[in-house]
């Protein structure tokens, strides 16, 4: 084809030189920066639609051609265009370039207007991927190489940059990466939280837990029976409970791996044994004492809502008298939690001795004794 050749395909290339935005704003393609500023500002003030015997179709040229011109690297891209027009491609007339394939452009062509690519309007030039020779839709931060899609997913080297992977940002990938991240971590958070609220939720540690303690209890019942059970001490088991004592009560706290919000626990006890059993699970707690609890005084026992803290005050039959151990089987002093203070009970009152730090003086102590509670 020869360039000068009008009509045909060709009536549709206004910028058919190269020197379509220069030759709008009448300045030479060697004018300074200056000069494209002070070009642009004589001829806007000469077409603004505002003004009488404006055009807006000429004002829009004038802004275009500034947009590209007043940029120094949109202008050194139009320039370089101008020196390589046989590069652009116009359907029906120039060949595309070698390398590259119809399928690819149209492409190309339908990515400028989707997506907005920063492309001039009056041309069609297509920068080509180092690589493979495609049409190039982004570049390589790392190392400023033009590539196109297929190249992303692979690795290149350009100079003094060794083999990489291609680092490239695409309009609204980075906002879309973080997005997903936000969307991600909101799920994330959703779900704990209705988890959270949950009060039978169990996390991954208190199942396993759930898991080693029926094996341990029903693993001791099938080995020895239920009976000889109640007179064994199983390491496995006990350290489900903690016991203390004073004078007159043996106070028993204990934990429920298996207790749930919406589930019974079991509590039965008489002078001889206790059994502590949530609904559908076997018992935490089922021994005999190493004493005798009292019948005479009530046994004061209080359970948390979620049914896995469970605690009881057993009055002694025999006032006075210290235990050695909570259960038939168990070692001297086996979970017992010696209480940092002592406490004497009578008929009409109750007193407690602890010591305090020796670095403690006496008048910087303050006792308030309320209703239910005591602060020291």
């Amino acid at each position: 084809w020869i360039m000068g050749t009008k009509g045909g395909a060709w009536e549709g290339v206004e910028d058919l030189e190269g020197t379509l935005h220069y030759d709008v704003l009448g300045i030479e393609r060697k004018a300074s920066a200056e000069e494209v500023k002070r070009a642009f500002r004589e001829k806007a003030r000469l077409h603004h639609p505002d003004k009488r015997g404006g055009c807006a179709e000429k004002f829009a040229q004038v802004k275009r051609a500034y947009d590209v011109l007043g940029d120094e690297e949109r202008r050194k891209v139009y320039d370089t265009w101008q020196k390589h027009v046989e590069f652009r491609h116009v359907k029906g007339v120039a060949g595309r370039f070698d390398g590259g394939e119809d399928l690819m452009l149209d492409e190309f062509e339908k990515k400028m207007t989707l997506d907005g690519l920063e492309v001039d309007p009056y041309t069609q030039l297509v920068v080509v991927c180092e690589v493979c020779g495609r049409p190039a839709t982004t570049q390589c931060w790392t190392c400023k190489m033009n590539i196109c899609e297929f190249c992303t997913l692979k690795r290149h080297w350009k100079g003094e940059f060794g083999l990489h992977w291609p680092l490239v940002n695409k309009p609204g990938h980075m906002l879309e990466q973080l997005g997903r991240k936000e969307m991600e971590k909101k799920r994330l958070e959703d779900a704990r939280r209705l988890e959270l609220e949950d009060p039978n939720f169990r996390n991954d540690f208190e199942l396993k837990e759930i898991r080693s303690f029926k094996d341990a209890a029903y693993e001791l019942i099938q080995d020895l029976g239920a009976e000889k059970a109640r007179f064994t001490y199983d390491l496995r088991l006990a350290k489900y409970y903690m016991w203390a004592q004073t004078k007159c009560y043996i106070y028993l706290a204990c934990y429920i791996p298996t207790g749930y919000q919406d589930k019974e626990v079991e509590f039965e006890c008489n002078p001889r044994e206790v059994r502590l059993q949530p609904e559908q699970s076997p018992p935490v707690i089922h021994r005999c004492f190493d004493g005798n609890i009292s019948a005479e005084f009530p046994i004061q026992v209080r359970r948390s809502e979620d049914k896995r803290v469970f605690t009881a005050a057993l009055p002694k039959r025999e006032p006075g008298e210290m235990w050695k151990r909570l259960f038939r089987g168990d070692p001297d002093g086996a979970r017992c939690l010696e209480p940092p203070y002592s406490i004497q009970e009578e008929k009409d009152n109750v007193y407690l001795e602890f010591e305090v730090p020796f670095w403690i003086e006496p008048r910087d102590v303050r006792v308030e004794v309320g209703p239910r509670d005591l602060r020291v």
